[in-house]
């Protein structure tokens, strides 16, 4: 099992915080991301893409299932605090419209977080398309030996952050 201390530690706790977590694979990280929301009462909101999926069983986490690797998932905008995409956007046929959506979706100077297996894209790659997006502050963190993880900002009044 991996160690995602690190990774607990970039969410801003606060009553009612909602997360939202694009996978193709919802493992003991999104197990781990319900039970640091517990105790503020929060949301995680589950996007499915196929994949093996343990989801978490708790009242506040809601799952939704994506039929196939070139359909966007669904969210209302401003709605999250925190967008995780794990593992999707080297599979999905669209990673930018997936990429915008999750940038509507992020309440303003929220943070993005992408974790990507490092056999499937570059450090640099991921970092372009975010920066290309209008996300900002983009900077990866060393945490897993197999994995990226790159986090940006949505910030107020850059780009398209209305």
């Amino acid at each position: 099992m991996k160690d995602y201390s690190q990774i607990l530690e970039l969410i801003k706790l606060s009553p009612s915080v909602k997360l939202l977590d694009v996978t193709s694979h919802a493992d003991e990280l999104s197990e781990l991301l319900a039970q640091h929301l517990m105790d503020v009462g929060g949301r995680l909101d589950l996007a499915l893409y196929p994949g093996e999926h343990i989801i978490p069983q708790y009242d506040f986490v809601k799952a939704s299932q994506s039929k196939d690797y070139k359909s966007p998932f669904r969210a209302l905008p401003r709605d999250y605090a925190t967008v995780f995409m794990r593992d999707i956007l080297d599979k999905h046929a669209f990673n930018e419209r997936i990429l915008k959506i999750a940038y509507t979706t992020l309440l303003n100077a929220s943070e993005i977080v992408v974790i990507q297996d490092k056999t499937s894209m570059t450090q640099e790659a991921i970092e372009e398309l975010l920066e290309k997006l209008d996300f900002r502050a983009v900077n990866t963190i060393e945490m897993f030996d197999d994995a990226y993880v790159c986090v940006a900002k949505k910030m107020h009044m850059w780009g398209n952050g209305l």
